[in-house]
């Protein structure tokens, strides 16, 4: 790995699972060695059903809809391998599923199958945040501006974040190649506004937070400046109730974790 923090050691950070060890005769990528060792005693097809089914926040409906029934969800309880045991939301251990993820990323059309599937069930279900959540996860990046900038005006300042935040935690399949610039770069629209306006800001905050949220995407957490920024934009462009948008902005000026904080989490 580049001792130097920066771009460069960005970029190798970002291919982290797929790299093997340099030494010794596994030839296995970092990714295969932790799932083999997490899900020993899954067979294959188990394990590509996991993975599809780690699309979803709740693993409950994952297995559900995506076919593998209690069985599977049976067997990660009773493995030890979600997050909080005994949650209202059953969850995969965020490590695992970022892990599954990752594979499931090197099959396209199937991640895109899964997260459409799970985007409409949550449109039948009247629950558009988790709907958007999955939009997100597809590069429908206009979709998912539409409903936040509609939303903008229409709630509390303080519900919108926790909406925004929700949303856009999405996974990606991004691509590898670069750093959190790049993959930026890569995510803007093909015709730059011609003024700034709620939709434009929200657009580029969408996926500067989308990229940092993912640590591989930005593992040194540079994006922060630009995400006060646009929350400090939002808060030029709202009437009223501007003091959680300022407030947010000084989260990530000054980083803090919204669970070291009273009242948040």
């Amino acid at each position: 790995m580049p001792v130097e923090d920066g771009a460069e050691q960005d970029r190798w950070l970002r291919t982290l699972p797929d790299r093997t060890p340099r030494e010794g005769e596994d030839t296995r990528t970092l990714a295969e060695a932790a799932l083999d060792h997490l899900l020993r005693g899954f067979d294959p097809a188990r394990r590509v059903a996991l993975e599809e089914c780690a699309a979803a926040r709740d693993l409950s409906i994952g297995t559900r809809l995506l076919g593998s029934g209690d069985s599977l969800f049976g067997e990660v309880r009773g493995r030890w391998l979600l997050d909080s045991p005994g949650a209202v939301t059953p969850a995969l251990h965020p490590w695992l599923r970022r892990l599954l993820l990752w594979r499931l990323a090197g099959r396209p059309d199937d991640w895109d199958a899964v997260h459409e599937l799970l985007a409409e069930y949550f449109r039948s279900e009247g629950r558009p945040v988790q709907e958007m959540y999955h939009r997100l996860a597809v590069e429908r990046i206009d979709e998912v501006t539409g409903y936040l900038v509609e939303r903008f005006p229409a709630v509390p300042a303080a519900q919108w974040i926790a909406e925004f935040n929700t949303i856009t935690a999405a996974p990606n399949r991004l691509g590898q190649a670069g750093g959190p610039l790049e993959l930026l770069a890569d995510l803007a629209p093909d015709e730059p506004p011609e003024a700034v306006t709620a939709a434009s800001v929200i657009r580029e905050l969408i996926t500067v937070r989308w990229v940092w949220s993912d640590p591989l995407a930005d593992p040194g957490m540079r994006l922060n400046d630009m995400i006060a920024d646009g929350f400090n934009q939002l808060s030029r462009l709202r009437r009223n109730d501007i003091v959680a948008l300022f407030n947010e902005a000084e989260r990530y000026r000054h980083w803090r974790h919204p669970l070291t904080r009273a009242g948040e989490g």
